[in-house]
């Protein structure tokens, strides 16, 4: 089954979800790697970029609420190619339980809650902190059928979720720490950050797989 903090931990969006009001960077670690991991947001959009050793120059996607889509950038490559954000899932059956605070902390500058995902079975998995009043991450926002799905199915989840929930910590039920925010910066962002690059090629999309 897959646990609790593991939902809380996607990053690519399934459906559209609302923004809310942060704009700036957030630098996260992942995990013991040394790989880095940006996020940046700006009204509607988010951009990710990723990078690390084995991936010269990196991989970004942005993400457009608005238009629904979402454009993984090859920087070394200079190709993209743009998807729909599907608008309709739906979670497995199997996919039941609660999330409950344990206690709250700070991270890089940012006040959070930390939250323990337990399974239908009584099994605990790993802690996730949410930092709320930054807006929603990515796909967490309300309108996303998911988090409707996950509010009825997850008890607490709603709770968590209020006022915003934006990871800055995740930590498996190991005790291993996959993900951490390192610095958060609230800052205006040029919007061309979020725009295709000049000189980049669209890349044909796989066959069988949605054209935009």
């Amino acid at each position: 089954m897959r646990r609790v903090a593991v939902l809380l931990s996607l990053v690519v969006a399934s459906t559209a979800g609302a923004q809310g009001s942060f704009e700036g960077v957030v630098t996260y670690q992942m995990g013991n790697s040394g790989d880095t991991w940006q996020y940046s947001a700006k009204g509607s959009k988010v951009r990710m970029d990723m990078s690390n050793a084995k991936m010269p120059g990196g991989v970004s996607a942005i993400m457009d609420m608005s238009a629904l889509t979402t454009t993984v950038l090859m920087n070394q490559q200079h190709m993209y190619m743009t998807m729909p954000i599907p608008q309709s899932a739906t979670l497995p059956d199997s996919i039941h339980g609660s999330v409950t605070k344990t206690g709250s902390e700070v991270i890089a500058g940012i006040p959070c809650d930390d939250y323990v995902g337990t399974d239908a079975k009584g099994a605990k998995s790993g802690t996730v902190c949410l930092a709320h009043g930054m807006g929603n991450f990515a796909q967490f926002g309300a309108n996303n059928p998911l988090m409707r799905q996950y509010s009825s199915r997850i008890s607490g989840f709603s709770g968590a979720m209020s006022g915003g929930g934006f990871p800055l910590k995740i930590v498996k039920e190991d005790g291993q720490t996959t993900m951490l925010a390192t610095k958060v910066e609230k800052k205006s962002l040029d919007a061309s950050l979020f725009s295709i690059p000049t000189g980049y090629t669209q890349m044909q999309m796989p066959a069988g797989m949605p054209q935009h």
